[in-house]
């Protein structure tokens, strides 16, 4: 049984457009190295789940101390691991890919 045609190329075709198919290469949806900004490479993404509130809270401390969510978020990481006595390797200011302005 041939395989079908995905579905953004049916839609494509249904639309009569006449524009080439972006290889899977260049898709930003394949997560290759390619796709991935410097700045992220080796780095993961988490993501939590807190009331506004919190959100708010700790936007508003960043504002104060003229400071990014990014470093408070690694300097309270870096506060529970020295706490539990585990080396503190979060970093507490931004990565920079190349080409990217200090």
């Amino acid at each position: 049984m041939p395989k079908q045609p995905d579905l953004s190329t049916s839609l494509r075709k249904a639309a009569g457009s006449r524009t080439a198919q972006p290889s899977p290469a260049a898709s930003p949806q394949t997560g290759s190295p390619a796709t991935v900004p410097p700045s992220r490479a080796g780095t993961v993404s988490m993501t939590l789940h807190v009331p506004l509130e919190v959100r708010n809270q700790l936007k508003r401390l960043a504002l104060d101390r003229r400071t990014t969510l990014h470093a408070l978020c690694g300097e309270a990481f870096n506060m529970l691991f020295a706490r539990e006595g585990q080396p503190e390797i979060a970093p507490t200011t931004p990565r920079r890919g190349n080409g990217a302005m200090a």
